[in-house]
């Protein structure tokens, strides 16, 4: 008779992580299907995507006018819901942003524009879009201005 390793007979966990930031409604969803689909089979070469509600973009959490300092770093956030999951970009006056060592764009969950060395001309209007074939959402914020850096030494 054949032996084997313990390791080998020992049964397989299976470990299920949910993402704590997805859209409220969503969690769970992914998991529930690919049970479903699993359990009662799905045909070939179908993907559970298909039985997703489509939504148009919707921003949930908006992002708000920051004041900060010259040389300092502005942040804006915003958190967008809708499936397929929405493309967002950010413009500043009218000018899409692109990712460089000015401009920080990150996602985790929520959507982040980081101006770093924040300067005068950084001013303006900063807008959110979020676009699927669904549908096209956007907000618009004012980005005042930063405040001058008081100099040592002057009254």
């Amino acid at each position: 008779s054949l032996s084997f390793p313990r390791e080998l007979t020992r049964p397989k966990k299976l470990l299920l992580v949910e993402e704590t930031q997805l859209p409220e409604g969503r969690r769970g969803q992914r998991i529930e299907e690919i049970e479903r689909i699993a359990h009662e089979g799905g045909p070939s070469g179908v993907t559970g995507d298909d039985n997703f509600e489509k939504t148009k973009p919707e921003i949930v959490l908006l992002p708000e006018p920051v004041r900060v300092t010259e040389g300092e770093t502005a942040k804006f956030r915003c958190r967008v819901t809708g499936y397929p999951t929405p493309k967002v970009n950010w413009y500043l006056n009218g000018l899409l942003i692109r990712k460089s060592k000015r401009f920080r764009l990150q996602f985790d969950g929520i959507h982040y524009l980081e101006i770093v060395d924040a300067k005068p001309y950084d001013s303006g209007d900063v807008k959110v879009v979020a676009e699927n074939p669904e549908g096209v959402t956007e907000h618009l914020v004012k980005a005042p201005a930063p405040v001058p850096t008081q100099e040592h030494g002057r009254v």
